[in-house]
């Protein structure tokens, strides 16, 4: 099973999510700044793709899809 995140695109912070990705979520999360720096450069990722990332469960993290 692929685990996928939210990536920002400018700081490469990261955050795992809950359920299965959709469209709706890819087009949600270009209209929402990043938490960290305010980038508006998140996309979902597999978590294999991110450079300098562990693997590691971070479920207190989980964010909801949809």
């Amino acid at each position: 099973m692929t685990r996928l995140r939210i990536v920002c695109g400018a700081c490469r912070n990261h955050w795992p999510i809950a359920g299965a990705p959709s469209p709706y979520l890819e087009m949600q999360l270009m209209s929402q700044p990043c938490p960290r720096c305010e980038a508006y450069t998140l996309s979902v990722m597999p978590l294999r793709d991110i450079a300098g990332v562990e693997s590691k469960d971070e479920d207190e993290d989980m964010l909801p899809v949809g």
